[in-house]
Parts: structure tokens; sequence; C-alpha cells
């Protein structure tokens, strides 16, 4: 018993699912980046207005949320650290990340299926 699954280029439309799949990763990237906001840690504010979402595109299917300060990777990893802010602090990023997986890939498959019909 089994499942033959058949692809004839041209059947497809297949520049348009990269293009939903880039898509998705967007909109999953961004959902990520906006529940981490509120755990990073807060003082004057530099290191959360330092965020970015990289955008993926068809031809570059990875999206990427990062943080552009010289201490952003040591404050993520200072596991033992009070800061100041209730909520916040190390694993800001890693942790929304890990949390949203599943609905990540709902979110990918969902840009999938709008492009699909």
């Amino acid at each position: 018993m089994g499942i033959r699954f058949d692809f004839t280029p041209g059947s497809i439309n297949t520049a348009g699912i990269e293009q939903a799949i880039a898509t998705g990763l967007n909109r999953a990237a961004a959902d990520v980046a906006a529940k981490a906001i509120p755990l990073t840690p807060l003082l004057d504010g530099d290191l959360r207005g330092s965020q970015q979402v990289t955008q993926a595109s068809a031809g570059d299917l990875e999206a990427t949320v990062s943080y552009d300060t010289v201490y952003a990777v040591r404050r993520h990893e200072e596991t033992g650290v009070h800061f100041t802010e209730p909520g916040t602090g190390a694993k800001y990023l890693e942790k929304p990340f890990n949390a949203s997986k599943a609905q990540s890939l709902q979110i990918i498959a969902q840009a999938v299926k709008e492009q699909l019909g």
C-alpha cells in the first residue's frame, strides 16, 4: 500500500506558492516579533527599539527576527539577572518563538491555502 505524489511541471504555479510561503513566513515572523517585545528588557528602550524583522521573499524563503545592539545576545542569555521591568528577562526571543511554533506553521499553511484558492 502506498500513496504516490506526482508533480508535473506547469501543473501548479510554483512561483505563486513560493510567494505564499514567503508571505506566511513574514506573517509568522511578525507574530513572534510582536510577542517578543513585551518580554524584551526595558531600561532605556534601545534594545526593544533595535528589533528588526527581515522579510522573506519567493527567492529567499527565510524571515528573521533579530535585535541589533552590542548587548542583545548577553541580555538574551543572562538567566540569573533580575530585570527591573516585570515580565521581561532572558530568552525574550526564544520563549515566544518556541511557544509559537505550531501557530507559525498554521500561519504559513493558511497563506499557501489562500494562494491555492
